[in-house]
């Protein structure tokens, strides 16, 4: 069985210099300034601490050959020191989980996923292992994840840690920060880089990269700029209900590299275009609720399904899976009363 995630050593820190938690104390709200912490996902450098994040280990000679045959990217271009995204997807093309994969080393790779179930990919792999020499073990206790997303957070990162960065690179640190993995990739546009590290260290490295420049960013920012950015989340839009095309991760997807679960019918519905919903913004002059239905003439034309004030804005933004001939730009659609309108969400791949 997955080890839960424990309580983040970083939460304490973090409370100590102004940062709100949850009712729960484990994960930060925001550190007194919403808006500030918004604004640096596009302008600057914005830290988060991922508190129900995990990370997992696989480990073995065909680990990586197992994936690959198993999610939706090329995964046998990777070389040491390399990641990258690709989803799991069941028989029926559905999204298991998405994950960032990082060959750290020969036959050892880092598995990073935004959900909270860790056990879902775990058991999802492990399915499939039948004579394959690999093993696969959930590690998120034995780390702590943080994030730093912005236009200068490979910059601000590098400097930290004084070492060249560059996107789609991991790197396994070395000296005092022995055990830590910086994993680079991309987010809506902008440099993301994902710091892995034993809890010992975390407290170390969260100042180290906060002097560099970072802005401490808590979970209502870092929700709103998903929704605002059209950044999937897992038990929102990354479901077992929605496919990676309706999601907006066909980047994700090689149709080129041969089979893989679910490559079939993930296939069919891009060289058919047969996709029957599709992820989009929503305007509103008013909050919508996660999980409203949308309609139009009383017919079920989609459904809300991630919803974010923008900090001390007093407007919201929304996203909704909305069904093939409602995705139009401009589209008005009903939603339990109120009037929204459809927005097409940018060609910007949300990740990579």
């Amino acid at each position: 069985m997955t080890t839960p995630a424990t309580a983040q050593p970083l939460s304490g820190l973090l409370a100590s210099r102004g940062a709100v938690l949850d009712e729960a104390g484990m994960s930060v709200l925001h550190y007194g300034d919403p808006e500030r912490e918004f604004s640096a996902f596009s302008d600057s450098c914005a830290l988060v601490a991922l508190d129900t994040a995990n990370s997992l280990v696989h480990v073995g000679a065909d680990a990586l050959e197992l994936l690959h045959r198993l999610s939706t990217n090329d995964l046998l271009q990777l070389m040491p020191g390399r990641s990258a995204y690709t989803v799991l997807t069941s028989e029926r093309g559905r999204i298991i989980d998405v994950l960032n994969i990082s060959l750290v080393e020969n036959e050892k790779l880092l598995l990073l996923s935004e959900s909270p179930d860790a056990q879902s990919a775990v058991d999802w792999i492990e399915k499939f292992t039948i004579i394959e020499d690999s093993t696969i073990r959930d590690a998120t206790a034995e780390f702590t994840r943080i994030a730093a997303i912005g236009p200068t957070a490979l910059e601000i990162v590098s400097t930290g840690f004084e070492a060249e960065l560059n996107s789609g690179e991991a790197l396994a640190m070395s000296g005092p920060s022995k055990g830590t993995v910086l994993v680079a990739s991309r987010w809506a546009g902008f440099d993301r880089v994902d710091v892995v590290t034993p809890q010992a260290h975390a407290e170390a490295i969260w100042d180290r990269i906060t002097r560099a420049g970072a802005v401490p960013a808590g979970a209502i920012s870092l929700n709103a700029a998903q929704v605002a950015y059209g950044v999937p989340s897992p038990g929102a839009e990354l479901t077992v209900d929605a496919n990676p095309l309706e999601v907006r991760l066909k980047d994700l997807v090689s149709f080129t590299k041969g089979c893989y679960v679910g490559q079939e019918v993930v296939a069919r519905l891009d060289t058919y275009d047969k996709l029957q919903k599709r992820l989009v913004a929503i305007e509103s002059d008013s909050a919508l609720t996660t999980g409203t239905q949308l309609t139009s003439d009383g017919k079920r034309a989609g459904k809300v399904t991630s919803v974010s004030p923008i900090p001390r804005s007093g407007t919201y933004v929304a996203l909704g899976l909305v069904r093939r001939g409602y995705w139009v730009d401009g589209t008005q659609l009903d939603c339990k009363g109120a009037i929204v309108t459809v927005k097409e969400l940018p060609d910007t791949a949300p990740l990579g």
